[in-house]
C-alpha cells in the first residue's frame, strides 16, 4: 500500500465516525457514545498507520524521535487526522506531528518509587528534579491532616508542583486497603511528548537507583532493594516455598512444611549529599563527559546484578555483573577485551580492592580466578544455549570449552561455585564505583581525573 492511499484509507474512517456523531437523533435516542476513528478500523486500516508511521520515520526521523515509540507514533497520527477539515496531505501530517511534539514543552512528571525509606521533606537533586515522601497512613483522607510535607513544597525548588499518590489504596466494600510499597516520588521536569517524558522519567530513575544503592545498609537490617512502582504493589515479603520429603505411596508419613513469611523493611536512602545528587550531575553532562556515561551505565547494570530480590538466573547475574565491569572501565576510543579487562585490574590496585578483599579471608588468587569464570559464564549467558545447564545443574562429569584453549568442568560450573565467585566481585565492583562515582562528582565529571583512575 502507498502512503497516499494509506491516508485515504485513513481519512475515509475519520469521515464515518464523523458523520455517525453528527447524525441527527433517531426516535427515542437520547444520548449517544462518543466515538473515535478507531472504531471503524479494520485490519488493512491499522496497516495504513503502520505505513503512515514508516513514511513519518522515513522522511522526518528528528520527528518521530520525539515519540516514545511506535505506539504513541500511530496514536499521534490519528489523532492528527482526527483534527483536521480535510485530508491533509504527508506533508502537512508531519507538520501537524512536528507541532504537537514540539521541543519547546515540558512536563512535571512524578515516578512513584517503592521500598525506599525517605526523611519527610523535600529533597532537592538538580535544577530539574526533586525527591519527595509519600503519605504512609493507611488511613488518609483526601482533604484530611496529614504529617508529610505536602507536594506544593516542590514549587520553591522546581517552580511548579503535584500530588504524590498515598502509598496505600483505599478500601472499599469489596477488598481491603492496598499497600503498595510506594514510599517515595521522584519528580523531575522533561521535554517532548508526554509519553516520551513519562519514559525518560521512569529510566531516570533507575539509573538513581542504580547509584543511591552503592551505599552501605546497617549490618543486620532485613531490607528490599528500592524500584520504580509504576506497577504494583512491589514485594516484601518473602513467602518461600512448600517442600516435604518425597515418598511415594497410597499414605505419606510426614506432612507438607511451609517456609516462614518473612518481612522485609525498605532500603534507608543514603545520607550522603554527595551520592544523592551524583546521579543527577552525571546526567546532565553525560553527553559530553565519557567518565558520566561510564559510572551511570555500570551502576544500572550492578544494580541488575545484585538487586534482592532478584528473578535473574545464575548466568544472567554474571552477564549483569560483567556488563557493569565492561561499562565501567571501557577505554574511550576502543572496544578490546583485553584493555578493558586490564583498566579494571589497574583501579583494583589503584583503590586497593584486592587487598581488602584478601583482608577479609579471600585469596587474591580465588579472586583472579572468579574474574577468569566470570567472562566465560557472561559469554554462555549472551549468547549459548548452554547456561540453561549451569541455571539447572551442570553435568559434573562434562567439560564445557570456550574460545581459545579456555576450558571449565561441570564442577566449576556448579551453582554454589559461580554463586561463591559472584559475592566478592559484587563487593569489591561495588566499592569501587560508590568511590569513582562520588569523586567524579566532586570533579565535576573530569575526563582526565577519571583515566588517572587507570593508570
Amino acid at each position: 500500500m502507498k502512503t497516499g492511499d494509506a491516508i485515504r484509507l485513513l481519512w475515509a474512517a475519520v469521515e464515518k465516525n464523523r458523520s455517525a456523531q453528527s447524525a441527527p437523533f433517531a426516535v427515542g435516542e437520547e444520548t449517544r457514545p462518543i466515538t473515535f476513528p478507531t472504531a471503524y478500523f479494520g485490519a488493512a486500516h491499522w496497516s495504513a498507520v503502520q505505513q503512515v508511521s514508516h513514511a513519518v520515520r522515513r522522511d522526518r526521523p528528528s520527528v518521530y524521535n520525539r515519540f516514545a515509540g511506535p505506539v504513541t507514533v500511530a496514536h499521534a497520527i490519528i489523532r492528527a487526522l482526527d483534527g483536521e477539515a480535510t485530508r491533509p496531505t504527508l506533508t502537512k501530517l508531519i507538520e501537524l506531528l512536528d507541532a504537537e511534539t514540539s521541543e519547546e514543552r515540558r512536563w512535571l512528571v512524578g515516578t512513584p518509587v517503592a521500598n525506599l525509606a525517605v526523611p519527610n521533606t523535600i529533597l532537592p537533586l538538580s535544577p530539574t528534579a526533586a525527591l519527595c515522601p509519600t503519605e504512609p497512613d493507611p488511613d488518609w483522607q483526601p482533604f484530611g491532616d496529614s504529617t508529610v510535607v505536602p507536594g506544593f513544597d516542590l514549587r520553591q525548588h522546581l517552580g511548579d508542583w503535584l500530588s504524590p499518590r498515598p502509598q496505600w489504596i483505599q478500601g472499599t466494600e469489596r477488598r481491603s486497603a492496598l499497600d503498595t510499597r510506594v514510599t517515595a516520588m521522584l519528580v523531575s521536569i522533561e521535554e517532548g511528548t508526554l509519553a516520551a517524558a513519562r519514559e525518560i522519567a521512569r529510566t531516570r530513575t533507575g539509573f538513581a537507583l542504580g547509584m543511591w544503592t552503592l551505599a552501605l545498609q546497617p549490618d543486620g537490617a532485613r531490607y528490599v532493594w528500592p524500584a520504580d512502582a509504576v506497577w504494583g504493589p512491589q514485594p516484601h515479603l518473602d513467602l518461600g516455598q512448600i517442600d516435604k520429603p518425597f515418598e511415594p505411596g497410597l499414605f505419606t508419613r510426614r506432612s507438607s512444611q511451609s517456609s516462614q513469611i518473612i518481612e522485609h523493611g525498605s532500603w534507608v536512602l543514603p545520607d550522603d549529599e554527595v551520592l544523592l545528587r551524583a546521579p543527577f550531575s552525571a546526567m546532565q553532562v553525560m553527553t559530553e563527559h565519557h567518565s558520566a556515561r561510564a559510572v551511570l551505565a555500570a551502576s544500572r547494570a550492578l544494580y541488575r546484578a545484585a538487586r534482592f530480590p532478584s528473578d535473574l538466573t545464575v548466568t544472567e547475574r554474571h552477564l549483569h555483573l560483567y556488563t557493569a565491569i565492561a561499562t565501567l572501565c571501557e577505554a574511550p576510543d576502543s572496544f578490546s577485551t583485553k584493555q578493558m579487562l586490564a583498566r579494571w585490574q589497574a583501579l583494583s590496585e589503584q583503590l586497593g580492592l584486592h587487598a581488602e578483599i584478601v583482608n577479609a579471608s579471600y585469596r587474591d588468587e580465588q579472586i583472579t580466578q572468579a574474574l577468569v569464570h566470570l567472562k566465560h559464564v557472561r559469554d554462555m549467558a549472551a549468547h549459548g544455549a548452554d547456561s540453561v545447564l549451569v541455571d539447572l545443574g551442570y553435568p559434573a562429569g562434562q567439560t564445557r570449552r570456550f574460545a581459545g584453549d579456555a576450558q571449565m568442568t561441570g564442577e566449576v560450573l556448579s551453582r554454589a561455585m559461580l554463586l561463591t565467585d559472584l559475592r566478592p566481585l559484587l563487593y569489591i565492583l561495588r566499592r569501587a564505583l560508590r568511590d569513582v562515582a562520588a569523586e567524579m562528582h566532586r570533579r565535576d565529571w573530569d575526563d582526565d581525573a577519571f583515566e588517572a583512575l587507570f593508570d
